[in-house]
């Protein structure tokens, strides 16, 4: 496997530049997109791109950005995205696309109108032999292209353009902006049937006061989480540790029993006492058990956080994903 990227193994390539762009991926079917959270709607374009990459036998390729565009564009008011980027790669590597793209995004790149991106992206450089889209897909300056323009310019340049239809789930259409409304409102198990996997957050485990281990509940302290964090409670989790999958009771927020006013995620892993400092935790969210609370005593929480664990361990999820991806 070619890639310039930092990532954990991938069946496909992944490239950080355009240039040179390989000759052995000219000429392919191309889709673009900032596939964020990488839900049902992205899998349905993703299946289109790969249907008609395998019936013309030329490559499948996948184009997205980072950082996303908003970051770059207006960095005071962009989002945390709702994966990150080497977790993006791996979901759409499990697709089964030849090759992914990850444009550096510049100031320069989010200038170009959109006519401009056609010629010189999808037709110079890239030498599509045809596109992919989803139909609430724009480009170029100001999101100045949208389907229809798509079609335009590939009609002119001989190159077929397929516009996927949005993807309903309980009338809604999936998007990323859907799927960022029901994290930020903690309604994982809406989110999750959205989703080709369940919502991911990732840190690296630090120190933190001890005290969850003193009252019988040891956690494992999140630092360095890039993602978007839903909003504040309690909520059934999963961890790979190893080869083994563990459910596992995640803290998002503050902890007002003991006073403590900056928010913080807290991992309590069911069934395991091992040293996890200095390692990256992946925890996948599968639903919320209840709001933070401010209890009487410690006693009282730890009382209370017996319940959350019974809970948990009994917890069945809409859509339980026991594999490690």
């Amino acid at each position: 496997m070619s890639q310039n990227l930092r990532c954990r193994a991938l069946n496909g390539t992944v490239l950080n530049t355009l240039t040179p762009f390989p000759e052995s991926f000219r000429g392919g079917v191309v889709t673009i997109g900032k596939f964020d959270g990488v839900h049902l709607g992205h899998t349905a374009i993703l299946r289109r791109l790969l249907a008609r990459a395998r019936q013309e036998n030329v490559p499948a390729i996948c184009i997205t950005f980072d950082p996303p565009p908003l970051g770059v564009l207006r960095p005071d008011v962009a989002s945390p995205p709702l994966c990150t980027l080497q977790r993006k790669l791996e979901l759409i590597d499990a697709r089964g696309v030849d090759a992914i793209v990850v444009i550096p995004t510049t100031r320069e790149l989010l200038e170009m109108e959109a006519d401009a991106f056609f010629r010189r992206i999808i037709s110079e450089t890239l030498a599509a032999g045809g596109i992919v889209e989803g139909e609430t897909f724009t480009f170029g300056k100001g999101r100045g292209g949208n389907g229809e323009t798509l079609r335009s310019l590939g009609n002119a340049a001989g190159m077929a353009v397929d516009i996927v239809p949005s993807v309903l789930v309980d009338n809604h259409v999936v998007s990323s902006s859907r799927l960022r409304s029901l994290i930020q409102d903690g309604r994982m198990e809406e989110a999750t049937r959205l989703m080709v996997r369940p919502y991911r957050l990732s840190g690296t485990v630090v120190h933190g006061a001890g005290r969850g281990r003193t009252l019988g509940f040891p956690t494992a302290n999140l630092a360095g989480i890039e993602t978007l964090l839903p909003q504040p409670g309690i909520y059934a989790g999963q961890v790979m540790i190893g080869a083994v999958s563990r459910r596992a009771a995640v803290h998002i927020g503050t902890i007002p029993t003991f006073d403590v006013p900056r928010p913080v995620v807290e991992v309590h892993v069911i069934d395991f006492d091992g040293d996890l400092y200095g390692t990256t935790l992946h925890v996948d969210l599968t639903g919320i058990v209840r709001e933070i609370v401010k209890f009487d005593s410690p006693a009282a929480l730890v009382a209370r956080m017996r319940e959350d664990v019974r809970h948990i361990r009994t917890h069945e999820p809409g859509i339980l994903f026991p594999e490690s991806l």
